[in-house]
């Protein structure tokens, strides 16, 4: 406790409150009987002490306007002032508030009277409150007056104390607890308490528009709400306890993407244009919302629905609680369907981008039916996120934020695969997958199979699930995940008769016939054939292999025949085919591959076969004799002198063909060595190269060797040189300026179509026709060069020219033999290969 002369100010807490309620608080203010008489109370006092002494122990304004003021006033002096009053005056105006007469309602205070023995000090305490609603509101401070007097109404022959000034807080205090979107409408909740608003009885929550400098609308606050909070926190603010609003904006005319700004607004006026008192609440909208996202899926992988998810942050999003999903076409210009998306939590953008308001359920998914739809490959199209304050449509009848994801392009991508295929005696049992971004406007899919280009069969498709084909284009394109079939096309396998190859179709039409996007497998043979082996042992020739035909669905009975090179029958056999899983596996689409083997043996002793060709048949016919109706597969030998079978690069009769060295069948309709071998196994393409091996040929037995005669086989006697420059001219070379030798007759050759293709001293393998020169490489002189033409084909070489390896027999000059060997015989020197530039040149 303050002793003496004292003063108290009240000051307001300038703590924020925060959001609690409040309730109303009441208080009621005592007064005094203006008449009542006092009575001495004290005689043994200290009557010479002249002081004049009080405290102001407390003062409280509540928040019903009510001061109240408590402490105590004693002095000698009011020994013959019998009323004690207790007054509140504005001391900033000079005027006087309110008084009340307490001298019924002295508090007893022994502490003063033990400490001030003066008159009556035993009974100088007091305990006022004085109602100041009607001028709190422009009160800026208050003074306690305590007077001793002898008037009844308190005005004259006074003994007053005045305490200090009791400092009133006319400072606004608020909030905006909360912003948000409810049943269509703004709800802004808050509080606002102030002093000034004694006077001011319309309270009312007005919403600005910054960026267009424009009030959007104002809610007069007809029901406060209690906010005990904010009272405890304010307990000397006016209305502190029911301070509390909640405001209800209707969302027309407001746009969250401008700069929003609330005020809470205390008025004396009913229409709160003046006489106000206002507080801002701090932005609700800043005009520069965070607004980012991303389109994660666009998925239309299976034919029912397109899903779409993604993330949209936005700040706004607490406003505009809607969130539309709408597809664009950007091609088209023009919105493809909307629906309400779906809230996803995405805790990963909430890490990223923290800052966003609500970016933790930034996720969004929608599912569009896909029947409903109309989406076209080649368009390109955008998913939108719209938040909006509207619930009806695509959002656009409300205020909204939009986001656009990049372009999607439903390109033309499409893709097929047969898996399997199996011919059988039903049709073509066919499984795999089709799927097409043709397809979003083409439901119905069809098989079809080709017989060379034209239709045999076709069948209707119900695609099933395959989440492989899914997962490989990424479910970027319509259907992939049902995009499987496992079907079989009725068919007659003999009407497969050439190329067979597969349409997978999309159809608009239920029929397939018209509006359809196709794509074609690659083509299947419809038979194919091997003679694996052929031997000749004691006159028994043994042959076996394979034959698979379409053709052989009708005929069932198979037979070999053996014909002459005249093509006359020397044998027949009736076979049964055999087992054969390794061409089932290769050719699994032609009909009864499985069993298309067949081995058997026939005796060749009346027949002298040695030194001929001969051509074996595998027939399948309907005629049990095999005699008609029959469909054949050839395959072509050439018996050596020895009976055997030949093999590889053979000449017979003046033509040059070529015998597989694996089952000696002759080979045709193909390149070897740069030469081709036509329809009937003959060299077609390459006869330049064997008119020059046919003239060393053609001189076998009728040259000797001489370097000293005419050296072109003219006199009967040539070198390698002089017989390769005259066999190239006879071949369709040009006409050669002399008889060229090893040192020069490399310019002849390039004259001629010839190029050097390798030039050292390394184990080569020549191809057929190369001209290839043995000569020590690091000198020029030509004693013991040699020069020769590859006779044979590059997987068994042989090599034909004029040699001195008979060391000049007579007719024995032209020596052909293997390559390698004839080389090592002559050294193994330096080799320069010439090969024809065009090597099939006729």
């Amino acid at each position: 406790m303050h002793w003496g002369g004292a003063s108290q100010s009240v000051l307001a807490d300038s703590n924020s409150i925060g959001d609690t309620s409040v309730q109303h608080v009441s208080t009621v203010t005592q007064t005094a009987t203006a008449d009542s008489q006092p009575e001495a109370s004290q005689t043994n006092y200290n009557q010479s002490d002249h002081g004049n002494y009080a405290c102001l122990d407390s003062a409280k304004l509540n928040d019903q306007a009510q001061l109240t003021v408590s402490g105590w006033h004693a002095t000698n002096a009011a020994q013959d002032r019998p009323y004690h009053y207790i007054i509140a005056y504005d001391s900033t105006n000079h005027r006087e508030l309110s008084r009340q007469n307490i001298t019924d309602q002295e508090v007893s205070r022994p502490d003063v009277q033990q400490v001030h023995n003066v008159y009556n000090a035993n009974n100088s305490g007091f305990n006022v409150t004085f109602n100041l609603r009607q001028q709190l509101a422009n009160l800026q401070n208050v003074q306690i007056i305590s007077r001793y007097t002898n008037d009844q109404a308190g005005n004259g022959n006074a003994a007053d104390y005045w305490f200090s000034p009791i400092t009133i807080d006319q400072r606004n205090y608020g909030n905006l607890d909360s912003v948000k979107v409810v049943n269509n409408q703004l709800e802004l909740s808050g509080w606002h308490a102030t002093n000034q608003s004694t006077n001011k009885p319309y309270h009312y929550i007005i919403l600005l528009d910054r960026s267009i400098g424009r009030e959007v609308g104002r809610i007069l606050v007809r029901q406060t709400l209690q906010r005990d909070d904010v009272a405890k926190v304010y307990p000397n603010i006016n209305g502190a306890g029911n301070s509390g609003f909640r405001a209800l904006f209707n969302l027309n005319g407001i746009n969250f993407n401008h700069q929003l700004q609330a005020l809470s607004r205390f008025s004396s006026s009913a229409d709160g244009n003046s006489g106000y008192s206002d507080y801002y609440f701090p932005l609700i909208t800043n005009g520069h919302a965070a607004n980012q996202g991303y389109l994660d899926q666009f998925n239309f992988s299976n034919n029912h629905s397109l899903i779409v998810s993604g993330w949209h942050a936005n700040d706004l999003a607490a406003f505009e609680p809607y969130q539309h999903i709408i597809i664009y076409d950007m091609t088209a210009n023009r919105q493809v369907a909307t629906t309400l998306g779906k809230t996803v939590q995405r805790p990963d953008v909430s890490r990223v981008l923290p800052q966003i308001k609500g970016s933790a359920s930034a996720g969004f998914f929608a599912q569009f039916d896909l029947a409903h739809l109309q989406l076209f490959a080649g368009h390109q199209y955008a998913v939108i996120s719209r938040y909006s304050t509207s619930q009806t449509g695509n959002g656009d009848q409300g205020s909204y934020t939009d986001y656009w994801s990049q372009p999607v392009t439903i390109s033309n991508e499409q893709g097929a695969n047969i898996d399997n295929v199996a011919m059988t005696k039903e049709g073509l049992q066919l499984s795999g997958w089709m799927a097409s971004n043709q397809a979003i406007s083409r439901p119905y899919a069809f098989l079809i199979v080709l017989n060379d280009g034209r239709e045999v069969g076709r069948q209707s498709v119900q695609l099933t699930s395959r989440p492989d084909v899914a997962r490989y284009f990424n479910q970027r394109v319509y259907n992939c995940e049902n995009s499987g079939f496992n079907t079989l096309v009725h068919l007659n396998p003999a009407s497969l008769t050439g190329t067979m190859q597969i349409i997978l179709r999309f159809s608009a039409d239920p029929t397939g016939n018209s509006n359809y996007t196709d794509q074609y497998s690659h083509t299947y043979a419809t038979s194919g054939h091997s003679f694996d082996q052929l031997t000749v042992n004691n006159n028994t020739l043994t042959v076996s292999g394979w034959d698979a035909n379409n053709q052989s669905y009708s005929r069932p009975y198979q037979f070999i025949i053996v014909l002459d090179q005249n093509s006359h029958e020397l044998a027949r056999t009736k076979i049964d085919p055999i087992a054969r899983p390794d061409v089932a596996r290769q050719f699994p689409y032609i009909f009864n591959s499985a069993q298309s083997g067949f081995q058997t043996s026939l005796n060749i002793a009346n027949y002298q076969l040695a030194g001929h060709l001969i051509k074996i048949i595998h027939r399948f016919s309907s005629d049990v004799n095999g005699n008609s109706d029959y469909v054949d597969c050839y395959g072509g030998y050439y018996l050596a002198a020895n009976g055997q079978p030949a093999s590889g690069i053979t000449r017979i009769n003046g033509e040059t063909y070529y015998f597989d060295y694996g089952n000696h069948q002759m080979v045709t309709n193909s390149w070897i060595d740069g030469v081709y071998f036509g329809n009937d196994g003959r060299l077609s393409k390459g006869q330049f190269s064997a008119r020059v091996i046919q003239w060393f040929v053609n001189h076998e037995g009728k040259l000797t060797y001489s370097r000293f005669g005419a050296r072109d086989g003219s006199d009967g006697t040539a070198d390698c040189s002089g017989a390769m420059t005259v066999a190239l001219n006879s071949a369709g070379a040009s006409q050669p300026t002399e008889v060229y030798t090893t040192r020069n007759i490399g310019n002849y050759l390039v004259q001629n179509g010839y190029h050097l293709v390798y030039q050292g001293d390394g184990v080569i393998t020549p191809e057929y026709g190369d001209i290839i020169i043995w000569r020590d490489l690091d000198r020029h002189t030509g004693n013991f060069n040699h020069i020769v033409i590859a006779s044979g084909s590059s997987a068994n070489p042989q090599a034909i020219s004029v040699s001195f390896l008979t060391h000049g027999k007579p007719g024995t000059a032209v020596q052909e033999m293997p390559y390698n060997q004839y080389w090592r015989l002559h050294g193994s020197m330096g080799q320069q290969v010439y090969r024809l530039i065009n090597q099939g040149r006729n």
